[in-house]
């Protein structure tokens, strides 16, 4: 008797460990889900940014000033926008770094998925004030202060 309900918990446990380890699998795919893209929006990002500097440098004088305010407000949504990204990622990086230590894999993938997050969440930080500085610099083009 004891034999056969030791087997059985032996079989629970190792029913268990199979369950944390496939959670532990899809945690460390879903860091390579976000990983990746966060890595190319990052840089494709900047060259945009600073496309838009140039563009405005060129184009200067030639684009109606209503124009020039489009795209100022356009960029404030994307700023909006990026703040909305932002604040869900770092809830999502709380919620995933309150997972308790209970199994060294699960242990391992959630410290993978929360430094993928941290990156995307630096990447927001950054990006939020590149196109802070972009506005600035588009509002100063068409409305320059005067000294």
């Amino acid at each position: 008797m004891f034999k056969h309900y030791l087997m059985k918990e032996l079989n629970l446990i190792k029913l268990e460990e199979s369950i944390l380890l496939n959670i532990a699998r899809d945690m460390n795919k879903y860091a390579k889900v976000i990983d990746e893209p966060n890595t190319i929006w990052y840089a494709k990002y900047l060259e945009v940014q600073q496309a838009i500097k140039e563009m405005i440098d060129v184009a200067e004088g030639f684009v109606p000033e209503k124009e020039w305010e489009g795209l100022v407000n356009n960029l404030r949504e994307m700023y909006r926008g990026m703040g909305s990204a932002y604040s869900a990622m770092r809830q999502l990086y709380s919620s995933v770094n309150r997972l308790p230590k209970i199994f060294q894999p699960l242990n391992n993938a959630k410290l993978n998925v929360c430094n993928k997050i941290k990156s995307v969440i630096t990447n927001l930080q950054a990006g939020k004030s590149y196109c802070e500085e972009t506005i600035e610099y588009v509002e100063n083009k068409i409305h320059p202060i005067e000294e």
